[in-house]
Order: structure tokens, then sequence, then C-alpha cells
């Protein structure tokens, strides 16, 4: 039998079409690829485990705070998982609506260890100590566990300077008021980030510890901003970002028993109503009844906050 009945036996079996219905295949450039992870793959950690120590500190420091406040761990790796073991806090400025860290925190908080280090540590203790340094942790105080833009920037800059280091990866906690808790890692050899990541604590204390406190009050200080009084006529107040910020600060302020921004612009007398009732009017001193409104600004405000509650000055 010779080739060209060898050909036409496959055609008739439809075995070979005549022409194909496309005439190539299609790119697939805009997609995202979905990754698996497949059993017995230790590449990635299974879960996070959490010390009785730093899951304590970790509520203590959200409870106690009324402002976003952030934390470094120390981490090792137990098998296929991670272990925090303990959690402290660096210097900082806190504040109602952003926690951030960056490079000379880090810088500061090891450049301290190193000239001061705690009672009975030796040099190496230090080292092993900062290089076991590998979780931050922050709270969004009564706000969910999601990261923010903020968030995912930190981790980045993170990326830019622990990657080819002997750093492979680092843990992103958030937590909230209401016992949420959200745990990210970022495999930074790797360029892979793993999200919502498992897990668990290994006990918990309700012993007090005063030295939380007193940790608290020596590295927190609130956030300074320029001087601002509330004016609810000024443009600026349309939009999403003030409007955001006035409707938390509505919201922490009735958690204290304070009238809302509103309520306490009328009761001083606003800047609106001071022209269209008293328009041109002065008092005896010579003042306009607007010049009188003693407002709070946004920096008295959470210094008082702080104030209240870890006792701040």
């Amino acid at each position: 039998m010779n080739n060209n009945t060898n050909v036409h036996s496959i055609n008739t079996n439809r075995i070979l079409e005549e022409k194909p219905e496309a005439d190539n295949f299609r790119q697939n450039l805009t997609g995202k690829a979905r990754y698996e992870f497949l059993p017995g793959c230790n590449m990635f950690f299974t879960h996070v485990e959490i010390s009785e120590t730093a899951i304590y500190k970790m509520r203590e420091y959200v409870r106690l705070c009324a402002m976003e406040v952030g934390w470094l761990g120390t981490v090792r790796n137990i098998g296929p998982a991670l272990l925090i073991e303990d959690v402290f806090l660096f210097e900082q400025e806190v504040s109602h609506a952003t926690t951030a860290i960056e490079e000379a925190d880090l810088a500061k908080y090891a450049e301290g260890l190193l000239l001061n280090p705690p009672e009975g540590w030796s040099q190496d203790d230090v080292i092993k100590h900062i290089d076991s340094i590998r979780m931050w942790g922050h709270s969004h105080v009564r706000m969910a566990c999601n990261p923010s833009g903020q968030d995912d920037s930190t981790m980045l800059n993170f990326a830019n300077n622990l990657r080819n280091t002997d750093t492979p990866y680092m843990i992103r906690l958030i937590c909230n008021k209401r016992g949420d808790m959200r745990i990210d890692i970022y495999y930074y050899d790797l360029g892979i980030a793993q999200h919502e990541v498992p897990w668990c604590i290994e006990g918990f204390s309700d012993e007090p510890d005063d030295e939380i406190m007193l940790e608290m009050q020596e590295k927190l200080k609130p956030k300074t901003y320029g001087t601002y009084t509330y004016n609810p006529n000024a443009p600026h107040h349309n939009s999403k970002s003030y409007n955001d910020w006035k409707e938390r600060q509505d919201e922490i302020r009735k958690e204290n028993g304070l009238p809302s921004t509103d309520e306490a612009a009328a009761k001083g007398g606003s800047p609106s109503s001071a022209s269209s009732n008293n328009a041109g009017t002065t008092s005896s001193a010579g003042e306009t009844s607007s010049t009188k409104k003693e407002e709070e600004t946004q920096a008295e405000f959470e210094e008082r906050m702080m104030d209240e509650h870890l006792g701040l000055c």
C-alpha cells in the first residue's frame, strides 16, 4: 500500500481536518495566573502560630489605644509553620487615620538596642533579636482588617530594602478592637505574597501587665498637624477625604460623650451663622462674633484623646 492510500484512509476516518476552524491560537496576555499549592509543597508556610505573650500584648496595644498603632515582632520557623514569639512597640506618632513604618524606624530601633541592650543581653543576643524581626503588625481600631493602599506600599518598601538579604519573608498582621485579625506573608526572595494565612494561638492570659502601659506611654506620641479650624463652609469640606475624616471624628466623639463636629461648631458660633445673623456686628471689644469661636483643631482633639486614653501630654 502506497503513502497516498494511507493519507486517504486517515482523512476518511476524520483524524485529520482539511482546514482548521481557527487560523491561529488566541494569545492571552490580560488574564491572571492562578497558583495552586500541591500536596507536599514546602515552599510556603501552612499557617502562623502566635505565642501567649505576643497575643496578649497585641490585644492590649489595640484595646488601650484609641488610635492606629503599629508594632514589630520576632518570628521563627517551626516546621511547616511560623511562630510569632514576641511583639514590641517602636517610637512612633499615632493618629486615627493611618499608621506606617519606615526604614528609619527600624534603623532607630536597632541602633537603640545596640547602644543600650536589655539587662543580661550580649551583643550576639541583640543581633540575633534584630535578625528575627520579621513581622509588622498594626491596628485598624474599629475598621475592617482589609489592607489599605498605604499598608500595601509599606510592604513594597520592605521588599525594596530586604530583597537579596537574609530576610526571605515578612509578615503583615492587621487587627482591630472587634477581635478580627488578618495575616499575610510576603516572600521577598520569590516575589510572591500569600494572603489571609490561617493562624492560631498557643494560649491566652488575662493577667494584667503594667509594663505594657508604661511601654505605650514611652513610645507613642500623638501625630501633629498644622493648625486647623472647623469651617463647614470651606470648599474643601465637600471633598470625600474630609468627609471620611469628619465621619470618623464624629464616631469617636460620640463614643466619648462629646458633641459632633457640627454641634460643636453651632454651639461655638460658626462663621456662616456669624456672617448671616450678625453681619458686620461687633462686640464691645471691637471683635466680630466669628472671632470668638473657639474650635478644637484636629491635632488638639487627637492629643486630648491620647491624654484621656494613655495619659500622654
